[in-house]
């Protein structure tokens, strides 16, 4: 009796795998009243909860225990291409696919929108004139909005709204070198647009889009930080009126909710976005676009682990359509894929409207010491002066948020350090006098005399940081208009939209700025640069210290004299004489970079070997360490070429409040390093307290 009944319900439900937004390498098998598609979204009981997820094989046998959908939704279908690439990713970054359904899948409140397009039936007397679709977009997005339509005798319409194509606004001239290289790009390949600082990349790449847009195929553009969107959403809007929109984490559910609905039935075109709108489902995705693919940014700190200009070219591959890679200063995995003919190279040689590139000037801190508490030389004062006097503006660049990196005590050594991480509390007055942990987000008052010892003489403030050299900057140039460009001044669009517009307006004389200036921005009447500390970066236990570092350099330097008035950068160093400051100097980047290969080959390093960093967490550091000796002992033999350094303590060890223990392995470039980091890490039963990331191709080691 209870058979019969089995193969009744076999043959009255189909059974499907659904994948879910949780942090297992593993589907669920349920039951569906109807015939269901692979990559549709259906919402299902799970425990004691109910959770949205993909279908994701509709041919499965029998289980008896597998319940039924609760609801499928009624118009999602996710292309097959985009699953896919979701596979192949979740292998590659050894990712549990739960955890990537969770980036593509947005919130429930979006799933549960009432999909669909809505119409008024009354016959009341309404305005003739239009209302802007911005406060459309605005009211549309709201619940309250929805449910006051529905009194008002709304209408509900499947089918979706034809939206008129976007309109262009004006014409777009690139001159003879920008049409001889647009003419090279080759249909469905991976393609290195490099070109020098002010070379019309981006210009190049919106003739790219338009005729994507003629097949009416859609583009993704990803930006390495969201403060460059808006300056790309202007670009693009003067060419297509509508139909390009941003997307990024800062948006509300309101505008997620509209954005999500309109990209995904092709009512959009260009999408402008940072790391997570590479997991938006698109409908007619078309072109790939990565600018300043070289960005560290790209790449994912929490997990997930991955990097999303690599995954930008996996999911390009996948969907068999180009992606365009832009970039003054490639990355040398990116050089390599060239050298290796994986990639289209196309490059510019020169700058855009007859612009030259800036003349680079070292100083040398042996010959031109700082004079106690000042961090701006003589020499590069003299210049700021100058360059205020011809009504010209200028760029600091400071690597370091606040006002200085340590509060010291002089009598008993006390250091104003975090209680959740091991890193030294950073010292800000603006807006308000705090000690901040750029890691974990503590913060606390900043003492007046020293907690320990109480000395009650002031503290010593230890480094520079934008705060610190605004101060200094002020006290020789009173007269100066200053403006503060880090992500703590500019708390969000609005404020950066406003300081952007201060400075082409030329209600700015001098900007002071971390790398948020270093990337993508234009300001005409900018001729002075000015690096405070040039070698930064050379001490860090890095690999890619050197790469970075020049890329960092380059890309500032590249923001003056970008039209007609010439400019020129200023280097603070104490390294004069190294190879990477003379190459800059000489404007011979290639020479730099042919040494940093070799190097790189010479030791094999990426890209010409593979790194992989197995990072354990978790409280209390006993059992952190006692489970990293564990796995240690359970290391299968190694294969020919690879290595495993460690287990070691994380260089940032506490960080967040979680101890941290690391393993570095090292293999030959083509050798499946995921296939025997899984088959290891399987050999032993992790405790439920500690957490294991593994990071193939890491770009950090804290």
């Amino acid at each position: 009796m209870e058979k019969t009944l089995e193969k009744n319900l076999e043959k009255l439900s189909h059974f499907i795998t659904v994948a879910l937004p949780v942090p297992l390498n593993q589907t669920f098998t349920y039951t569906s009243p109807r015939p269901l598609s692979k990559g549709q979204i259906v919402k299902v009981p799970f425990g004691p909860r109910t959770l949205w997820g993909i279908v994701w094989q509709t041919d499965v046998s029998f289980y008896k225990g597998a319940k039924p959908v609760i609801r499928i939704h009624p118009s999602l279908l996710l292309d097959q291409s985009f699953l896919r690439f979701l596979e192949k990713m979740a292998q590659y970054t050894l990712t549990p696919l739960g955890a990537l359904i969770k980036m593509v899948l947005p919130e429930p409140e979006i799933l549960e929108w009432p999909w669909g397009h809505y119409i008024l039936k009354s016959d009341k007397n309404v305005s003739s004139e239009p209302l802007p679709f911005p406060s459309w977009v605005e009211c549309l997005g709201k619940r309250k909005a929805f449910t006051a339509f529905k009194k008002e005798n709304l209408t509900h319409i499947n089918s979706p709204i034809e939206v008129p194509p976007p309109l262009e606004k004006k014409s777009l001239i690139l001159e003879d070198f920008q049409k001889r290289a647009f003419e090279q790009f080759l249909p469905q390949a991976i393609t290195l647009l490099q070109g020098m600082t002010g070379s019309g990349k981006t210009e190049i790449s919106l003739e790219f889009c338009k005729t994507i847009w003629q097949h009416n195929k859609q583009v993704l553009i990803l930006l390495p930080e969201i403060a460059l969107c808006q300056q790309w959403l202007a670009r693009f809007e003067t060419y297509f009126q509508g139909h390009v929109c941003v997307w990024h984490s800062g948006l509300s559910q309101a505008q997620r909710t509209l954005m999500f609905s309109r990209i995904l039935h092709g009512q959009e075109s260009l999408i402008i976005g940072a790391r997570s709108a590479l997991a938006l489902p698109f409908l007619r995705l078309g072109l790939i676009i990565v600018d300043e693919e070289h960005d560290p940014s790209y790449k994912q700190n929490d997990p997930p682990l991955y990097h999303a200009r690599d995954m930008a070219v996996l999911r390009a591959s996948y969907a068999e359509i180009p992606c365009l890679l832009l970039s003054a200063t490639p990355s040398l995995e990116t050089l390599w894929n060239v050298q290796e003919k994986r990639y289209q190279h196309i490059e510019i040689q020169q700058r855009y409207q007859g612009a030259q590139l800036p003349d680079i000037h070292l100083i040398d801190l042996k010959k031109e010491p700082l004079i106690k508490g000042q961090w701006v030389t003589n020499p590069l004062r003299k210049v700021l002066e100058d360059t205020l006097e011809k009504g010209q503006q200028s760029l600091l660049f400071v690597n370091r948020r606040g006002y200085g990196s340590l509060l010291l005590c002089w009598k008993c050594n006390f250091r104003g350090s975090c209680p959740n991480c091991s890193v030294w509390l950073t010292v800000h007055h603006t807006p308000c006098e705090k000690l901040i942990c750029h890691y974990c987000g503590f913060s606390a008052p900043l003492p007046k005399t020293c907690p320990d010892c109480g000395q009650d003489k002031p503290l010593m403030i230890m480094g520079a940081g934008v705060e610190k050299i605004q101060q200094e900057v002020t006290s020789f140039l009173p007269q100066a208009r200053l403006e503060i460009f880090s992500t703590d001044t500019l708390e969000n669009e609005d404020t950066l939209k406003a300081s952007l517009n201060r400075v082409k307006n030329h209600e700015v004389d001098i900007l002071i700025g971390t790398q948020l200036l270093a990337k993508g921005h234009h300001f005409p009447l900018l001729s002075c640069i000015g690096i405070i500390e040039a070698d930064f970066a050379l001490s860090q236990l890095d690999i890619r210290a050197a790469e970075r570092l020049y890329q960092v350099l380059w890309q500032v330097t590249g923001r003056a004299g970008r039209e007609l008035i010439k400019g020129q950068a200023f280097l603070q160093t104490a390294l004069a004489s190294h190879p990477l400051f003379q190459s800059l100097k000489n404007h011979q980047i290639s020479a730099f970079i042919q040494e940093e290969m070799q190097q790189r080959k010479l030791h094999h390093f990426p890209p010409y070997g593979r790194l992989a960093s197995i990072i354990l967490s978790g409280r209390p550091q006993e059992a952190v360490h006692a489970f990293a000796l564990q796995l240690q002992r359970h290391l299968p033999s190694l294969p020919q070429g690879v290595e495993v350094l460690g287990p070691a303590p994380a260089p940032l060890n506490p960080l967040r409040r979680r101890f941290r223990w690391r393993f570095l392995i090292t293999s030959p470039r083509y050798y499946p390093i995921q296939e025997w980091i899984s088959k290891w890490i399987e050999t032993i039963k992790k405790p439920s307290n500690i957490q294991c990331s593994i990071d193939i191709d890491p770009y950090f080691f804290f």
